[in-house]
Formats: structure tokens, sequence, C-alpha cells
């Protein structure tokens, strides 16, 4: 939630103009300034749904208090979105209430749909967490816009982070030749970006790639498929997956009693505090690859005030 602040000041600061020429707004030019939020509430993304809008909820909340927008207060119009199916809906209601701006989505299944359907109807369309790919015709820079890294970033920094920071920690008694690595990703927008990096820069590497493991997290087998990871006899296993697959995939993988040296997992499922309280002892010894919090920021880049907002 802590990234979502300084993101949303940056987004309001820089669409307050066309925000103030939307259809919502125009009659007056001093009412609030409406942004739509189109986030999944509910539904198995709904806990880091929620936790983002907060986010985005609490950003508009610091700039009311400091006086609103050239004295217009912000108003957050949310529109809870727990699937890819009703994205579009989402983004029509919005529209037919006049609003230009919208900001989402959290999940990437959400975000390709809505930022196309926003771009198809000229609404400015700005993502606060997705990294999967988005539609082809959204206009990247001009209509469509996103601050998180790209899932492909997420799924190489995972394998460097095991390959730089793990694998020289690790006694050499245990792993006497190349680390094997192995890498189980679900199978949509979301799990294909980080997975396929992953993946690829294992391979750009020249690192051994021991198995590749693609699955559906509301059919899959999870006992098979730990037992076919098992068969991989991986050191390292990469994971990108959503908070029950996750869980499942865990579970199975420690009941296949599978040596493995370390496990990688993503911000989806690994960061969540859920995570921890669904595995409890099972989740020790875990490690999550996720995009740069406020802390990473580098403050000369910003104005005085934004590092204010940032401190």
């Amino acid at each position: 939630m802590k990234r979502i602040v300084p993101t949303l000041l940056l987004v309001i600061a820089m669409t307050a103009t066309a925000c103030g020429s939307s259809r919502i707004n125009s009659a007056s030019g001093s009412g609030p300034i409406v942004i739509g939020a189109v986030y999944p509430t509910s539904g198995s993304q709904g806990q880091g749904g929620r936790d983002e809008y907060e986010g985005a909820r609490m950003a508009v909340d610091l700039v009311n208090q400091s006086g609103g927008v050239h004295g217009r207060k912000v108003e957050l119009r949310l529109v809870d979105t727990p699937s890819g199916d009703g994205a579009p809906a989402s983004i029509d209601k919005l529209h037919q209430q006049g609003v230009q701006l919208v900001i989402g989505s959290f999940g990437s299944v959400v975000s390709a749909p809505a930022s196309a359907a926003a771009t198809n109807r000229g609404m400015l369309y700005w993502e606060t967490g997705a990294v999967g790919e988005t539609d082809p015709q959204a206009a990247a820079g001009s209509l469509f816009f996103r601050m998180s890294p790209a899932g492909a970033n997420l799924g190489r920094s995972g394998i460097d982070f095991a390959a730089a920071q793990l694998s020289p920690k690790l006694p050499a008694a245990d792993h006497p030749g190349p680390l094997r690595y192995t890498v189980a990703y679900v199978n949509d927008t979301y799990g294909k970006a980080v997975g396929l990096a992953a993946i690829d820069q294992i391979q750009r590497d020249g690192m051994t790639l021991a198995g590749t493991f693609e699955y559906d997290a509301h059919t899959a087998n999870f006992t098979d498929l730990a037992n076919q990871i098992a068969a991989t006899k991986p050191d390292v296993l990469y994971v990108s997956a959503y908070l029950a697959d996750g869980v499942a995939l865990r579970k199975a993988t420690i009941a296949a009693h599978i040596p493995l040296l370390a496990s990688v997992g993503t911000s989806s499922s690994y960061c969540m505090d859920d995570f921890m309280k669904a595995l409890g002892s099972g989740a020790v010894g875990l490690f999550a690859s996720d995009k740069p919090g406020a802390d990473e920021i580098n403050p000369s880049a910003l104005l005085p005030e934004g590092r204010v907002k940032l401190a």
C-alpha cells in the first residue's frame, strides 16, 4: 500500500486539468474531481485488490486534507471488479457517469480488458499495480500509463536474486554442481508474463532449467503437480501464483518432501499475510520477489513537495 500513495499523488497532479474538463465536472468547474477506481475488492484477488484500493483512498485523503487540487476536493468512485470478464462493464458504468479518469486494478486479468475498454472510450486509465501484458490497442503513453514494473521484470529479478544473493550463501556441500531451477506459473496474463520471463532469464544466463510447469489455478491437481516438480529434482523452485493456488502448491511440495534449497515467489501470493497465516511454519524460509517499495525511490528525483509526501 505504501507504493500507492506517491503514485496517486502524481496521477492527481498530472491529470487535474484534464479532469477539470471532463463531463462530470464541466458544469461549474467547482465540484469534486471524480476519479473512477476499478479493483477486485471481492473474489479470489479480493485481499490484494482491497489493499491497493485502500492505498489509493489514502492518497486521495491526503490530497483533500491539504486543500484538494486548486481548491477542489477529489472523489474516488469504486466499482468492484472481481474478474476480467466484468472489466468492460465497470468501465462502461463509470463512463456513463461522466468519469474520464480511471485507476486500477491490482489484477493483470482485470487490467488488460479495463485498459482496452477505457482506450476505446477515450478515457485515461492509470494502472497502479498490475504487471501483466496489456492489450496492444491500449494507447500507452497517451491514454494508458503504468508506474509498476512489467511482470517480466519481476520474473527476471526473482531469478537474479536466487542466483546472485542466495546461491553464494548456500554451503557447497548442499549443491556440488550447478543449481537446478524449476518454474511453475499460473496460465493467465499475470502468470505467463512473470513465469516465462523467469524461464528466459534462466536460459539466458546459461543456468540449468530442470523443468517448467504451466497450470490452471482452478482445476490443477496440486498433489500431481508437486510430484511432477519433484521428478525434476530442483534446487530452486520459482512460483508465479495467486494466493489460493500458491498456498495449495506450497502445501503439496511440503507433502511431497521436495528437498528445495530455496523457493521464490511473487507478490500476489508470497508477500501476503494470509499466505503466512494459511501455511504457518510452512511459509518459513520462502522468499518473495516484489515491486520496489517507497524506500527504493530516489528522493533526489522528486520535487520538494514530492519528497515531503514520500516522507
